[in-house]
């Protein structure tokens, strides 16, 4: 069950920053996609929350992301969306610098992850969009509902504010896949990564208007 506090959405500060990178961190470490990025656990949360950290402090005031918490003094959960136009044109961070001072010696791998999901979207058609980044929920808290508050709380202010746009993200593993269905995303390609690595599968939700996109390529079949 949520708690009064978990049920309140509000839009992260700058005091949220540790505990939001912490959150993003642990969620993407425990992915299949986690571990093909960086095989041994320790070094993978140590290195992810540091380029979090990095990150965080950046999203909060950036123009181009909605970045939502749980209403606690101490958030449970959050979601990082982006205006894919907006923040391609002016990035909160140099990618490749980050990946290469933070990462060391796997920021390869970590470029060869971003190129590749991009790479995937366009195909699939996307365009002036939403992105959901990340969606993350304290270890602890899972199942108990946080998510999908927070994906209910900013769907339904998209559809009503949000320039009618169509929405994306990108799943990275099978339970991920299955809490995006649950909230209207389909899935539009089956995206394997190198080296024996997991799958990867663009998802798409139209706008209110019924927007789809036009996909670049034919192995991209949004419903």
């Amino acid at each position: 069950m949520t708690s009064d506090e978990d049920r309140t959405i509000r839009h992260a500060e700058k005091k949220d920053s540790g505990q939001v990178a912490v959150l993003m961190a642990d969620a993407l470490a425990g992915t299949p996609v986690g571990a093909w990025l960086i095989s041994d656990p320790a070094v993978r949360t140590d290195l992810f929350r540091r380029y979090f950290h990095r990150l965080a402090d950046q999203l909060y005031t950036d123009m181009a992301t909605i970045l939502h918490v749980t209403g606690g003094p101490t958030p449970t959960g959050c979601a990082w969306w982006l205006d894919v136009v907006t923040y391609e044109l002016d990035p909160p961070l140099d990618r490749n610098n980050v990946f290469d001072e933070v990462f060391g010696p796997y920021a390869d791998r970590f470029r060869l992850l971003d190129t590749i999901a991009r790479r995937t979207l366009v195909e699939c058609g996307l365009g002036e969009s939403w992105l959901l980044a990340l969606v993350a929920v304290d270890r602890s808290r899972h199942r108990t509902g946080i998510g999908s508050t927070l994906m209910r709380h900013t769907l339904s202010d998209m559809d009503t504010h949000g320039a009618h746009w169509p929405t994306w993200a990108v799943a990275l593993s099978p339970t991920h896949r299955m809490f995006l269905e649950r909230h209207g995303f389909t899935v539009t390609a089956d995206t394997f990564l190198p080296d024996n690595g997991p799958t990867l599968w663009p998802m798409f939700r139209p706008g209110p208007k019924g927007v789809r996109p036009v996909p670049a390529s034919g192995r991209c079949t949004p419903a």
